[in-house]
């Protein structure tokens, strides 16, 4: 898939998506998962056509669910930082 297969399919289902969770990269692949409706989506976007500033590394055996952090893949796939406060979770910055 490739960054703007992703961004279309997001803007396509909406509110009805999270935000892509990056989920690491190996040495040809950054992988991402996305909830929808009820479901787990997961994507692979070659590193070539996408550089970002904060890479972990990606295992096969991890669940869908697990992630380093959110992206907004709008804003060029930059990191999504949140702060907890007691009973709620705030975003506060997006990073590129």
């Amino acid at each position: 898939m490739t960054v703007h297969e992703l961004i279309d399919w997001h803007k396509e289902v909406g509110v009805h998506a999270s935000w892509p969770r990056y989920q690491g990269s190996d040495k040809r692949y950054h992988h991402f998962s996305v909830y929808a409706f009820t479901d787990w989506y997961v994507f692979k976007i070659a590193r070539s056509e996408l550089a970002l500033k904060e890479e972990h590394p990606y295992s096969e055996d991890a669940p869908a669910s697990f992630e380093y952090y959110e992206v907004d893949d709008f804003e060029g796939f930059g990191k999504i930082e949140k702060t907890t406060r007691p009973n709620q979770t705030t975003e506060t910055t997006r990073g590129k």
